[in-house]
């Protein structure tokens, strides 16, 4: 028996009674009061139903004559018995079909105690308890207080439905647990318990079993072929630049791990931990079942110079291995046998890239990789050609080696004949210019090796770098240099040495490179060294005018209309003084005159 509390006044005092379902003797079921020492008192209505069954929120269904009503927790009627038993809570309404008319519903308003304020209901099936609900919702008198009880009884989610309370039509989706999705035109299964459902916006996608909200995408999903045992549905994320979700055909869901294409696959996840690829036809590549995919920092290219594609480090059961793509097919070429490498008390995946030329259009690689805190080398096809028992090892872009260190000496494995060397030096880095340049370091100085360890430009420098500047001049087979002060020169490697040609400290800065020379600077004065260290004209110059065969270097500048300019061969031979306007129709006269 389920008792219903209520209060009833009398003669001032207040006495505690409750509803109860209860039988009569003829087996008959209705609703009567039961006062606080559990005497029965008057039926409310009649014993008048076969059967009555507790509903949701202390609503009640009652039998009679075969079909159903609705009655409230007081046992008075919401609805008559004229209703199939099935019906539908959803926010703040109950809907019922009339029995045997399957186009005909009512529906009554929980906020508002009637079944007034939603007319005119029609409820289409969609699906196994999938509904689509139109009807007209008329004026309430929905207060605030209402409100708070409605949001408080249904959720903060559920506001919604209030605000449609003014009045109108309108259209919804009503699913097996009761989820309302507003504002939806066509409705169409797309597999399993994926809906998309049309908007003025597009097209949502939800899991009508759960009601879970998935995507949105444009009405063309419609067209789109639905996904086989091999495929997935790609669906553009809303509000995510180049992001998608993925849906297979029994309904599993895969999302992005990171925004767009790489070599045409993308690393997708399943939200529960596992991750796999699938390209941009929806074909999965790489079954979703590793711990971590991490994409690698290169493109990569076979040995024998066929188009490849990108490689991917691969995590399952905590150890690593390299998937890599050849042709758009993906290939194991390191079995997931390799653990984290520990740097620093923190987890770092267990591989870096070599990248090598083989010549001018064919490249190669290599892989290092980590194991117990030991370095190896992989060839690219994840042949171990360097076993992990060194102590490290170094990204270098030289070509065809790999280094390794061991107690404080660099090895460089040539990965072409499998010949070794101890190298002399440490921090290989190929700098510019020809292939055989390597930026070396020693005691916190650096210099430039050639691949047998020759010195080209002594390790004394604090720093070196390429002979570039800020205009993108360049000097070939040419280096800046530091000294330990922080004065710049320039080195260049003539006949397979390197000569500084401008020492370090004689000059501010190093203002470009011309065909002719080295432009320098000096007190804001500009001069020029020839690539041979010689000097081609002293720093006494305001600036320079460039031509096809001569030069002119400006003086006086700054303190007269016509300027005077000094002109000299490419040699550095001087040839001749002449004025020139500053304007620049005045400079281009002067060129075609003295500098062509």
């Amino acid at each position: 028996m389920v008792f219903i509390t209520i209060v009833v006044t009398a003669s001032g005092a207040a006495m505690a009674q409750t509803v109860a379902v209860k039988q009569d003797t003829n087996g008959k079921w209705g609703f009567a009061y039961i006062d606080s020492r559990g005497n029965m008192g008057k039926w409310v209505g009649k014993a008048e139903f076969t059967a009555i069954e507790p509903y949701v929120d202390g609503y009640y269904l009652a039998q009679k004559d075969g079909k159903w009503g609705l009655y409230k927790s007081d046992g008075k009627k919401a609805l008559d018995c004229k209703y199939d038993h099935d019906m539908i809570s959803a926010l703040s309404y109950i809907f019922a079909q009339e029995a045997g008319k399957p186009d005909k519903w009512a529906a009554w308003d929980k906020l508002a105690s009637d079944n007034t304020s939603f007319k005119n209901v029609s409820i289409t099936t969609v699906a196994d308890s999938i509904f689509i609900v139109r009807g007209e919702i008329g004026s309430t008198y929905v207060t605030r207080r209402v409100q708070n009880d409605f949001i408080e009884a249904f959720g903060s989610g559920a506001k919604s439905i209030l605000q449609m309370r003014e009045g109108g039509d309108v259209k919804f989706l009503l699913t097996k647990n009761g989820v309302a999705i507003f504002n939806i035109g066509i409705v169409k299964n797309l597999f399993g318990d994926i809906y998309g459902c049309s908007t003025t916006q597009g097209v949502d996608i939800y899991n009508l079993s759960t009601g879970e909200y998935l995507a949105s995408a444009n009405s063309s999903i419609f067209q789109k072929p639905m996904p086989t045992n091999s495929t997935l549905l790609p669906i553009p994320m809303p509000s995510y630049s180049n992001m998608y979700m993925y849906i297979s055909n029994t309904g599993k869901i895969y999302r992005d791990s990171v925004p767009g294409y790489f070599d045409d696959s993308r690393i997708i996840a399943d939200g529960k931990g596992k991750y796999g690829i699938a390209n941009s036809n929806g074909e999965i590549i790489l079954p979703v079942e590793y711990e971590a995919i991490s994409r690698g920092g290169e493109r990569r290219l076979e040995r024998d110079g066929s188009d490849g594609g990108y490689y991917y480090y691969v995590c399952k059961g905590g150890l690593w291995g390299i998937v890599a793509s050849v042709d758009k097919k993906y290939t194991m070429i390191a079995e997931c046998i390799y653990p984290y490498n520990e740097a620093g008390g923190n987890k770092q995946c267990p591989f870096a890239y070599l990248r090598y030329h083989k010549d001018k259009t064919n490249y190669g690689a290599c892989f290092v990789v980590m194991s117990t805190g030991k370095a190896g080398v992989l060839d690219n096809f994840g042949k171990e050609v360097v076993q992990c028992q060194y102590d490290g090892a170094e990204y270098s872009e030289y070509p065809h080696f790999a280094y390794v260190y061991d107690n404080g000496k660099t090895i460089a494995y040539n990965l072409e004949d499998g010949s070794i060397m101890t190298r002399k030096y440490s921090g290989y880095t190929r700098i510019s210019g020809a292939l055989d340049y390597l930026l070396v370091e020693q005691n916190g100085k650096y210099g430039i090796v050639d691949s047998k360890d020759n010195v080209l430009v002594p390790i004394k420098y604090s720093r070196i770098t390429e002979a570039v500047t800020s205009d993108n001049g360049h000097l070939n087979d040419g280096f800046h240099v530091w000294d330990a002060n922080g004065h710049i020169g320039v080195v260049k490697v003539i006949n397979g040495k390197g000569k500084e040609i401008v020492p370090c400290g004689r000059y501010d800065s190093i203002w470009g490179y011309e065909s002719y020379g080295v432009i320098v600077v000096k007190n804001g004065k500009q001069g020029c060294i020839k690539e041979n260290g010689a000097v081609f004209c002293k720093t006494v110059y305001d600036g320079h005018i460039n031509g096809t065969k001569r030069v002119g270097f400006v003086k006086n500048s700054a303190s007269s209309n016509d300027v005077t300019v000094d002109i000299y061969d490419y040699n550095g031979k001087y040839l001749t003084t002449a004025t020139s306007g500053s304007d620049s129709w005045s400079i281009r006269y002067f060129v075609q005159k003295y500098l062509l």
